[in-house]
């Protein structure tokens, strides 16, 4: 057994937890106390199960009870968030504010996330979201956390995790936060968490909203606009080379003109030109990928649209990759 094996136990015993359950108890009190009789056994993950499922149910004595359960069993597991979580919950409350012992806990839970983990504040701006984290620990298990007004501070492995948040009207969203390893010193980084139909989601540790459909539409319309101005240019200049080699006066031979201005042609006109047709193409694409992407509310990511400025040899023109 662990050294936190012993407090865990500990603290069930000391809040009095018989060996039998009596007919006048609750079907609530007998889902706490079987929590605590697969902690005891050290079973931490189904202790926390049992316990989340009436934690909502739960109140008074028997829910600070539970906090501090539920600190400890997490801590046991492996998921020292969580435990953070439910340690800095357990501590709030009366029981909590009377525990000689918890002081010693947070510090100890603290330092063991300085050393590993990273602070994340998460910022959503629709009021009350529950954020959905896998269990830092690993598995399948997940932890779902309120946050009234949407702000909530977690801490994260360095590399990317994929965690989810809802919120009511809002739906639910996928957040992947991409973090690396800071110093404890240092602020939380700030994320921010866009709904679906407010501008997208959040991906690879950047306040995305619409920012990316707005770069591509942008970008495309002025890849369009710059393209018409070069179409004009050219055009002028061709009608220019049509009227001066249409002047039979200074070209009396029909067959010599026309050599002279398809050399002209190809000279000045030509790639001016080609150059136009190819950013209104660039262009409308680079529009049509920022649409597509504000309809779906993503950014790029797996299985989403991405584009890569490339240059043209010679820096004239531009053009756009197109990946999967």
């Amino acid at each position: 057994m662990g050294r936190w094996v012993v407090p865990v136990v500990a603290v069930l015993i000391a809040a009095g937890v018989p060996d039998r359950v009596s007919a006048e108890e609750s079907a609530l009190e007998e889902q706490v106390r079987l929590g605590a009789q697969l902690a005891s056994e050290e079973k931490f993950s189904d202790a926390i199960d049992v316990w989340d499922g009436v934690m909502g149910e739960l109140s008074g004595d028997l829910l600070e009870r539970v906090l501090g359960y539920m600190a400890l069993a997490h801590k046991q597991a492996g998921n020292y968030p969580e435990a953070l979580h439910y340690m800095l919950r357990y501590g709030a409350t009366v029981r909590g504010k009377a525990d000689g012992r918890l002081d010693g806990w947070v510090k100890e839970l603290v330092g063991e996330l300085e050393a590993a983990y990273s602070r994340v504040e998460l910022v959503a701006d629709v009021g009350s979201v529950e954020y959905i984290f896998p269990w830092s620990g690993g598995g399948k298990r997940e932890t779902r956390v309120e946050a009234k007004d949407g702000r909530l501070v977690w801490w994260f492995k360095p590399g990317a995790v994929a965690c989810r948040a809802s919120a009511a009207g809002h739906g639910e969203v996928e957040v992947i936060v991409e973090v690396g390893k800071r110093p404890a010193t240092e602020p939380p980084l700030r994320l921010a968490v866009v709904f679906r139909g407010l501008g997208g989601g959040l991906r690879g540790g950047q306040e995305s909203g619409r920012v990316l459909e707005w770069v591509f539409i942008g970008s495309g319309l002025g890849m369009v606009a710059l393209g018409g101005l070069l179409h004009g240019l050219a055009y002028s200049e061709n009608e220019d080379l049509k009227r001066k080699y249409s002047d039979v006066n200074r070209f009396p031979c029909g067959l010599e003109a026309k050599k002279l201005y398809d050399k002209e042609y190809d000279d000045s006109v030509w790639l001016s030109s080609i150059m136009a047709y190819s950013l209104y193409g660039v262009g409308a694409l680079a529009v049509l990928t920022g649409l597509v992407l504000w309809d779906s509310g993503e950014g790029p990511g797996e299985g989403a649209l991405s584009f890569e400025p490339l240059l043209v040899p010679g820096g004239a023109g531009a053009s756009m990759e197109l990946g999967w």
